[in-house]
C-alpha cells in the first residue's frame, strides 16, 4: 500500500474531512443524529492509526460517535496509489466505484494547500502532529548526531517518503547506496528490529509503534529541520579531505562531459545533419553541465 504522497507533504498535522453542503452525500449533524449512526473512513493497516480495527484513528472515530450520541460505523479503506484527492473523492464526496463509501467524515487528511482548494470537502479539527525521527540500534550505532554518521551503514526509509527524500538529498547522494527502501515507516521499524538496518528515518509515530518494547533502541529527533519545501541539516560534520577528493573527481567527470558537448557542437558536419531537437538538447546539456560545474567549484572553494 502506498501512502508516500501523503507522508512527504503532510508531516505536521492531520485533519478530518466532511462533505460540504450541496454534495450528493452530505448530511447535516441533525440528519446523522436522526439516523443514529456516524460513518467514519480511516486508512486501513496504517499503524499506529489503524491495525485490525485498533489504533489512534479508531479511537478518535469512537470519540466522535460518542460525542454525537450515535453508534459508529467504521469504514477502513486502502489508500489510493495516486493522490489524497482520490481518497477524498472515494470516501467523502462521491464514493468508490466498487461500492464502498462515502463516509460522513474521513480521518487523517493532511494539511496541504492543494487540498484546501477542493470545494467539495471541508477540512477541519486538527488532532494529530507528527515529526520526522531517526531510530537506531544503540549497539550498532552508539551515536548519530549528524546524517554523516549513517554513511556506509544500512539505513531504512519509506519509498517516496520524506525520510527517503532527506537521505537521498544528503551530500549530493552520498548515502544513496546505503538506503534500504521499504513500503512504510512501520516496515522501517521492522527492519531495525530484525537487524536488517542499523537505523531508519521515518515518522516518529510509526517508529514508536513498530519498536515499542524493543531493547537497545533510540528514537530521537532527526538532525534535519523541515520548513515548507526546504530540508535543512541542523548539524553536519564531514571529512573535508575525502569530500574534496570526491568533488574533484566529479569536477573532472563534468568537465569531460562539457568537452564532449563542445566537440559535437563544434563539428560542422554534426550540426548540419542533426535534427534541430538534437542540437537544442545538446545545448541544454551544455547549460546544465556548466551550472553543475560552477556549483562544484564553489563547494571546493568553501571547503578551503
Amino acid at each position: 500500500m502506498r501512502r508516500s504522497r501523503l507522508r512527504a507533504s503532510a508531516l505536521l498535522l492531520a485533519l478530518a474531512a466532511w462533505a460540504v453542503a450541496g454534495a450528493a452525500c452530505a448530511y447535516t449533524l441533525e440528519e446523522i443524529r436522526s439516523r443514529g449512526m456516524l460513518r467514519v473512513a480511516v486508512y486501513e493497516n496504517f499503524p499506529p492509526f489503524d491495525r485490525a480495527g485498533h489504533g489512534i484513528d479508531v479511537d478518535v472515530a469512537q470519540a466522535l460517535a460518542k460525542a454525537l450520541g450515535v453508534r459508529l460505523s467504521l469504514l477502513p479503506f486502502p489508500a489510493s496509489d495516486e493522490s489524497v484527492e482520490d481518497d477524498l473523492r472515494n470516501m467523502v464526496w462521491k464514493g468508490h466505484y466498487l461500492g464502498y463509501g462515502p463516509a460522513d467524515v474521513m480521518l487523517h487528511v493532511p494539511v496541504a494547500p492543494e487540498l484546501a482548494k477542493n470545494k467539495r470537502v471541508h477540512i477541519f479539527g486538527g488532532y494529530f502532529r507528527d515529526s520526522l525521527a531517526l531510530a537506531r540500534s544503540t549497539k550498532a550505532l552508539p551515536r548519530a548526531d549528524t546524517l554523516e554518521a549513517l554513511r556506509g551503514r544500512k539505513v531504512a526509509a519509506e519509498t517516496g517518503g520524506l525520510g527517503s527524500i532527506v537521505l537521498l538529498d544528503y551530500g549530493q547522494g552520498a548515502l544513496r547506496n546505503d538506503i534500504v527502501h521499504l513500503a512504510s515507516g512501520y516496515e522501517v521499524a521492522g527492519a531495525i528490529r530484525e537487524g536488517r538496518s542499523v537505523a531508519g528515518l521515518a515518522r516518529r509515530s510509526e517508529l514508536e509503534a513498530g519498536l515499542r518494547g524493543v531493547e537497545d533502541i533510540a528514537i530521537e529527533a532527526a538532525p534535519v529541520a523541515v520548513v515548507g519545501a526546504a530540508r535543512l541539516c541542523l548539524h553536519m560534520e564531514i571529512d573535508k579531505a575525502a569530500e574534496k577528493v570526491r568533488i574533484g573527481k566529479e569536477v573532472a567527470r563534468v568537465e569531460g562531459e562539457i568537452a564532449k558537448v563542445h566537440s559535437k557542437l563544434g563539428n560542422e558536419a554534426f550540426v548540419a545533419k542533426a535534427p534541430p531537437a538534437v542540437i537544442e538538447q545538446e545545448r541544454k546539456r551544455l547549460t546544465d553541465f556548466t551550472a553543475t560545474l560552477e556549483r562544484l567549484r564553489d563547494q571546493l572553494v568553501r571547503l578551503g
